[in-house]
């Protein structure tokens, strides 16, 4: 069956650097997927997608649908407002040691809103544990690994090219194609990685 995507941005693959996001895109067109970027969807009913796309509606029939939106902080009902943790654009305020507002209260994980990876809690932890011993210690959010599991895999550390140019960084680019890599050749046949 044909799989449709329809995504809001320009672009798949969120905050990857775009020569890898479009390799990316390019690979699953040619598996057969339909990109609709650009695109919100404005309504599922029982047997389709609706999404607006340059001011028109467009109607796309699925039998499945697999919504994927991102993930925020749950952090209504757990006791928050009875001790008076401060919470902002819905996630625990935490400064570089996990500290909130509250003395002896520490926030680690998808709660503060930072990175909602399960290194960057485990490091975030870290912090906080380090902190309450009486440890130095700050939580660093410039190089945290991330991975989309797609095949070939997606990773990445750091700030993209895009990124390292908004924030004014100078940086020089280096590409090395993935057939020097024995396992990626061996998995993947006329690959083009880089």
């Amino acid at each position: 069956s044909k799989v449709t995507v329809i995504e809001m941005l320009d672009h798949i693959a969120g905050n990857t650097d775009r020569e890898i996001s479009e390799i990316l895109l390019k690979n699953y067109q040619k598996k057969g997927v339909d990109f609709r970027l650009g695109s919100k969807v404005v309504e599922i009913t029982g047997n389709a997608v609706v999404y607006e796309a340059n001011g028109e509606r467009v109607t796309v029939p699925a039998d499945k649908v697999l919504m994927s939106i991102g993930r925020r902080p749950v952090v209504d009902g757990i006791g928050l407002e009875n001790i008076g943790v401060e919470v902002e654009r819905g996630h625990i305020k935490v400064d570089e040691q996990g500290k909130t507002n509250v003395p002896e209260v520490y926030a680690a994980g998808d709660v503060n809103g930072y990175s909602m990876l399960a290194h960057t809690a485990y490091r975030e932890a870290e912090v906080c544990i380090n902190n309450i011993l009486g440890q130095k210690d700050r939580m660093r959010y410039n190089a945290i690994p991330s991975v989309i599991y797609t095949n070939p895999e997606v990773a990445s550390v750091g700030e993209t090219e895009e990124t390292a140019k908004a924030k004014g960084i100078d940086f020089e680019v280096a590409k090395l194609s993935m057939m020097y890599s024995g396992r990626y050749v061996a998995e993947n046949e006329g690959g083009d990685g880089i």
